[in-house]
């Protein structure tokens, strides 16, 4: 693979960006247990809520109420992607803008119903993945990592596949104010993954190039070097 291709295309100025960061991440999955096991024992997540076929994981070393959500179900499916921004206010913003813009709206701005509550509401995006933008949310009482915990500090980025890459990111740079950050691109299949930006880090949101939507990958960020050296092996040794 080459380099990753600098950004080519026109983004939405600063101004109009009003997420500020990637909340968590909601996975369906047909083996809750199983799931459950893995991401509180091999990745270190804390389990902070329960209710009937649902698990609330939360990341020791962030604020936010939960990182990750599991489902029980049937079929492997993403959920939802949660973004937060800075008041209300800006939530009636953004609702307003894709509203105008025919974006179909799940919910209206309104109470969240999820643990840490808050103000917020939820659209489907081009390839109808359920997104949610929220503010005013609860932060969770959580703790500084230490030197050598190989546990999440907090969710990094979460990467989806789709048919329609470039509409897709064009969607995201329109409507919500991302930023192109790079492209990955192969000399022979040419462009294959976006890294998108709502805030000072490199990328928050990435979308790779696939047949159909779906889950590609979500991230975590350790403490440093050591910590993820040490989750690695964790990880080898859990048969990952």
């Amino acid at each position: 693979m080459t380099p990753p291709t600098p950004p080519t295309t026109t983004t939405a100025p600063a101004a109009e960006r009003l997420i500020t960061h990637l909340r968590h991440v909601d996975l369906a999955v047909p083996d809750l247990a199983a799931q459950q096991a893995f991401y509180t024992g091999a990745w270190g997540l804390t389990e902070v809520h329960t209710d009937t076929g649902l698990s609330f994981l939360a990341a020791e070393g962030s604020p936010e109420q939960y990182i990750v959500r599991l489902r029980e179900a049937a079929d492997k499916r993403i959920d939802l992607i949660a973004f937060g921004a800075a008041t209300a206010a800006d939530v009636d913003t953004l609702a307003a803008r894709l509203g105008r813009a025919g974006v179909r709206l799940v919910s209206e701005p309104g109470a969240v119903p999820t643990p840490g509550g808050g103000y917020g509401f939820r659209f489907f995006d081009n390839e109808g993945r359920t997104v949610e933008i929220s503010a005013d949310v609860a932060m969770r009482t959580h703790r500084r990592i230490e030197e050598g915990e190989s546990i999440p500090v907090r969710l990094s980025h979460v990467v989806i596949n789709s048919a329609d890459p470039e509409g897709t990111v064009a969607f995201y740079e329109q409507h919500l104010g991302f930023a192109l950050s790079d492209i990955l691109t192969h000399p022979r299949m040419g462009h294959m993954m976006w890294f998108l930006r709502c805030n000072a880090w490199h990328h928050s949101f990435a979308v790779a190039r696939c047949p159909h939507p779906s889950l590609h990958h979500t991230s975590f960020e350790m403490r440093g070097l050591d910590e993820y050296m040490r989750g690695t092996g964790r990880l080898l040794r859990a048969g990952v």
